[in-house]
């Protein structure tokens, strides 16, 4: 199946589950979607009849993806603080945008604007 993807991230909190190792990059408020499971590594939240993405999940994040993807574990360190299950922020300011590009990059999704 095949999308042409639309995203647009600075509406996007990020939200990771410590206790489900889940990380979630959803707009405020949130948008009723549909999931879409790609390729196995993680499941992007389709608007129907638009076709942006308002949302991304992806599971086993530390004890999978982040391995699987090197280059994300500093940044994510970095990151990490404001994602906060219980109080989500939208991060701002340098290491946010290095973070949504390597998600973008490595999930081969195109950026409309951060």
């Amino acid at each position: 199946m095949y999308f042409v993807a639309k995203i647009k991230m600075e509406t996007f909190l990020c939200v990771y589950h410590d206790d489900e190792d889940s990380l979630f990059l959803r707009p405020e408020p949130p948008v009723p979607a549909t999931s879409v499971d790609w390729n196995g590594e993680f499941w992007v939240r389709i608007k129907p009849g638009t076709g942006e993405i308002v949302g991304i999940e992806i599971e086993n994040f530390e004890s999978v993806f982040i391995k699987k993807y090197p280059a994300m574990a500093l940044i994510w360190k970095q990151v990490k603080p404001s994602c906060k299950k219980k109080c989500p922020n939208k991060p701002e300011g340098s290491d946010w945008d290095a973070f949504m590009r390597i998600i973008l990059e490595v999930l081969s999704l195109p950026l409309l604007s951060l």
